[in-house]
């Protein structure tokens, strides 16, 4: 399981400190729920992408005493599964970074595969949400309200209403 955490510095500050960052550790285990002390478990690498910059980066890793499950700590600009930034993909869906046209269609698909997940995400912030009855303008008026919300606090929030990422099948 991976756990999102509004990291408080950049991509290349996380990078430089490397093992070094001050890593939060949950109160309880998000798989079993019960309140006992994770225990540190090692670490593994994992890329991070955006359109300047590919680095390594090392995601710590937690182990639940109870019920034996690891939990990795993702920093809050990565998406689970996503070598790519939430920044990079936010700004592609917004069509403000350009990309290879598959890449901008892979991202574009997930984004409409989890359209009724964002659209309940948003409702859940203002009750009465205004929305366009056609889909595609109504894809469109959420993508915009993505792009207004600050990308990586979105991609946190998301994930912890939901346990997914907004671009996950």
């Amino acid at each position: 399981m991976q756990i999102l955490w509004k990291a408080p510095m950049s991509l290349e500050e996380y990078v430089a400190l490397g093992k070094a960052v001050e890593f939060p550790v949950p109160e309880e285990c998000p798989v079993c729920r019960r309140k006992v002390n994770l225990k540190r478990h090692g670490w593994y690498l994992r890329y991070a992408a955006r359109e300047d910059l590919e680095v390594q980066v090392s995601i710590p890793r937690l182990l639940c005493p109870a019920c034996r499950k690891t939990i990795s700590l993702l920093p809050s600009f990565l998406i689970p599964r996503f070598q790519r930034t939430v920044g990079f993909i936010v700004k592609v869906l917004g069509k403000k970074l350009s990309c290879s046209r598959q890449v901008a269609g892979f991202y574009w698909h997930r984004f409409l595969r989890n359209i009724n997940r964002i659209l309940a995400f948003f409702r859940d912030l203002c009750a009465k949400l205004p929305l366009p009855k056609d889909p595609k303008l109504k894809a469109m008026k959420l993508r915009e309200m993505v792009e207004d919300f600050p990308a990586e606090e979105f991609s946190v929030l998301f994930h912890q209403r939901f346990r997914r990422s907004f671009m996950a099948i």
